[in-house]
């Protein structure tokens, strides 16, 4: 085996025990629960909604809670406007994409007097144009004194009933994945209390922000719904404590004119940032919350986490409930508008911490395996010398071997064979007996005089008629011949 292909050999073999090693005492997996950021309605893992879900089917008794899963808003949002009664759109999920014709769809059916509470991280750019145009073109001024709006929340959701939180116990296993803090709870009775109005700036505009850290505190603003303690929630990753970007809205809420835009304050976090606030739009309102995982399964087997939910909810009024799960589905929304892709094959693979890691660990060896053995596995080819006419060389070095033997006749005849043999070759005329046309054809080619090639073929046929021959002679004939090759043409 070459030394490369050890090398790689073994440097892959490395890889692959540190890889097995992590895997093996490091990577400790949880083997019940899926920690990622789901947000689906029909499963039990910490940070889906089954339980929001099945919470919100209970909350209003006469109506139902219909989930949007299978078509887009634009055909299952149901918008009737001879329809008086009140319907309720909930979305929660890490990212809102919806198309042109959904945001339509949508944004009709609040301004029909329908509501619409969106809790997610970020709100599409497109939707928020949409609800900062139709409010600058038709907000009215208000007097500051008239800022005062008296609502009426309906608390069907409260925390005193010991019976309901045995069930959900038993059913969702609470002792397994529990926060360790226990907080008072606290009841609260149906009491109206006053929206203050926050105007802004035309240059502001709606962002979100976030702070970095593994705890939080949220409350709401209003007295009436407020708790002297706040409710504290803890971002947990398999089954520890971790630091999570809680988001909240900062105040950048604005007109694209000269107007201003009034926003309701309903909850902060921290006790200064908004991450809980409404927003008119027609006749109905958009209700934003910037932490939807506050909203999932493992928040909501606490009894503080419930009671939280329970009066975020008790905003809206009573009737039918859209859960959009649909809107999840969809991939990002470019500047260009919005893009719907497939789902990617390697979703399930990316979603599973341990498939994950096995497909990074395919990848990375793959990669060294083509960065190692590109090179060339050929032996590298030695570079040849061009080749070379050694033919003079070799006449040389026999010349040399007869003459040293003072064989002068024999040296001469071979001598003579290849001038003959040089002729043919170049002017295709043979020699060996020449008569006055071959001669003058061998004139006229090579551009010799006749007197030049006469001497070469009389002494070559007197030489030949000798017994032996002298130096002199020899010498004599290879100047002929010598003169011969020098000069042809």
């Amino acid at each position: 085996m070459e030394t490369g292909q050890r090398n790689i050999i073994i440097l892959l073999g490395i890889i692959a025990a540190i890889a097995l090693v992590y895997f093996a005492v490091i990577f400790k997996p949880d083997p019940r629960y899926d920690w990622n950021e789901l947000y689906n309605h029909d499963d039990k893992e910490p940070y889906s909604n089954e339980i929001m879900l099945e919470l919100l089917e209970g909350y209003f008794s006469e109506h139902t809670v219909e989930v949007l899963d299978k078509k887009d808003l634009s055909e299952s949002l149901e918008i009737d406007s001879t329809d008086k009664s009140v319907k309720n759109y909930v979305f929660i999920g890490n990212n809102m994409r919806l198309d042109s014709s959904d945001q339509e769809t949508l944004l009709d059916f609040v301004e029909q007097g329908n509501q619409a509470f969106i809790a997610s991280k970020r709100i599409p750019r497109e939707l928020s144009g949409k609800i900062y145009e139709k409010i600058c073109d038709t907000l009215i001024y208000i007097e500051e004194e008239e800022a005062v709006e008296d609502v009426i929340f309906e608390d069907e959701w409260t925390t005193e009933d010991d019976s309901d939180w045995e069930e959900y116990e038993e059913k969702y296993e609470v002792e397994d994945y529990e926060e360790e803090e226990d907080y008072e709870e606290e009841s609260y009775e149906e009491e109206t209390y006053e929206e203050t109005e926050i105007t802004l700036e035309k240059s502001e505009r709606l962002y979100g922000s976030v702070v970095y850290d593994s705890l939080i505190s949220m409350n709401f603003t209003h007295p009436s719904m407020q708790r002297d303690s706040n409710y504290v929630y803890e971002y947990i990753w398999r089954n520890e404590g971790a630091n999570y970007r809680w988001g909240y809205w900062y105040k950048n809420w604005g007109c694209l004119d000269d107007k201003t835009l009034t926003r309701i304050e309903l909850g902060y976090m921290d006790t200064t940032k908004s991450n809980f606030i409404k927003i008119p739009y027609g006749k109905g309102s958009f209700y934003f919350h910037a932490n939807p995982i506050v909203f999932t399964n493992y928040h909501l087997i606490d009894e503080d986490g419930a009671a939280y939910a329970g009066k975020v909810f008790s905003h809206l009024p009573e009737g039918d409930i859209y859960w959009d799960e649909k809107s999840k589905d969809y991939d990002w929304d470019w500047p260009d508008g919005q893009r719907n892709f497939a789902e990617s094959p390697l979703k399930y693979i990316l979603s599973q911490q341990s498939l994950r890691w096995a497909w990074y660990l395919m990848l990375t060896l793959v990669g060294l395996y083509v960065l190692f053995r590109a090179k060339r596995r050929q032996r590298i080819i030695p570079i040849r010398a061009a080749n070379t006419n050694t033919s003079l060389e070799f006449i040389e070095t026999i010349g040399k071997l007869y003459h040293q033997q003072q064989d002068h006749k024999n040296l001469t005849g071979k001598m003579m064979y290849l001038f003959d043999d040089f002729v043919r070759r170049r002017y295709g005329i043979r020699i060996k007996k020449p008569d006055e046309k071959i001669l003058e054809r061998l004139v006229v080619k090579s551009e010799i005089s006749r007197t030049d090639i006469d001497n070469i073929i009389l002494r070559y046929k007197r030489l030949s008629r000798e017994e032996t021959v002298s130096e002199d002679h020899l010498n004599s004939f290879y100047s002929a011949l010598e003169n011969f090759y020098k000069n042809c043409k």
